[in-house]
C-alpha cells in the first residue's frame, strides 16, 4: 500500500481509524495501513483537507449539514490540525445554522452533548480544548430555540420516534455535557 493509497482510505473513512476503518476495508488492508505509520503531519494535512472540504459543504447543502458537521467535530476532536482556527470557524458556520431544517438541528445539538466515538462530546471538546466554550454556548442556545413538531422523524418507519422526542433528548443531554464541562474548566 503506497501513502497515496493509504490517503484515499483516510478519506474514505472520514479520517476514523481504528475499528471503523477495520471494518471498512478488511483487517489485511488496516493491517498494510497501520504498518505504514502515517505521520501525524501528515494526518493534520489530511484532516485539514476533510476539515475544508466539509466546511466548504456546509456552507453549500444545508439538507446533509449534521453529516458535514460532525466529520468536521469529528476532525477536531482528533486533533491533528490547526484546532483553534478550525474551532472558531465551525462556530462561524453555526451561527448561520438557525435556518436549518428540525432533523439537521436536533442532530446537530445531539453531537454537541454525546460522546462521540472518541468518548467526548462536542460540547466537551469546545470546553476544554478552545477558549470559545461562552460563544459556543450562545451560539447552541439559539440553535435549540425552535418550536419541534410532533411528528415521526421518519415517517417510513412505523416505529420512528417523534421528532420532539428527538428534541428533548438531544437538548437534555447537551445541556448536562455543558454543565459538566463548563464548570470543571472555569
Amino acid at each position: 500500500m503506497t501513502v497515496e493509497e493509504a490517503k484515499d482510505i483516510y478519506m474514505s473513512c472520514f479520517g476514523n481509524e481504528g475499528r471503523y476503518m477495520w471494518h471498512e476495508i478488511g483487517s489485511a488492508a488496516y493491517k498494510e495501513y497501520c504498518d505504514l505509520n502515517i505521520t501525524r503531519e501528515i494526518k493534520s494535512q489530511w484532516d485539514t483537507e476533510i476539515i475544508e472540504s466539509y466546511m466548504e459543504a456546509l456552507q453549500k447543502d444545508s439538507s446533509r449539514a449534521s453529516s458535514y458537521f460532525i466529520h468536521v467535530l469529528q476532525a477536531l476532536i482528533r486533533g491533528n490540525c490547526e484546532v483553534k482556527e478550525y474551532a472558531e470557524k465551525l462556530l462561524d458556520l453555526m451561527e448561520n445554522m438557525t435556518e436549518l431544517d428540525e432533523l439537521n438541528k436536533i442532530s446537530i445539538i445531539r453531537y454537541m452533548g454525546e460522546d462521540s466515538q472518541f468518548d467526548i462530546s462536542g460540547c466537551q471538546f469546545y470546553c476544554v480544548s478552545t477558549p470559545f466554550k461562552d460563544r459556543m454556548d450562545k451560539i447552541m442556545r439559539r440553535l435549540m430555540d425552535f418550536e419541534c413538531p410532533d411528528e415521526k422523524a421518519d415517517p417510513r418507519f412505523e416505529k420512528s420516534p417523534g421528532k420532539l422526542k428527538l428534541y428533548y433528548e438531544a437538548v437534555e443531554k447537551y445541556e448536562k455535557a455543558y454543565e459538566k464541562w463548563s464548570e470543571m474548566y472555569e
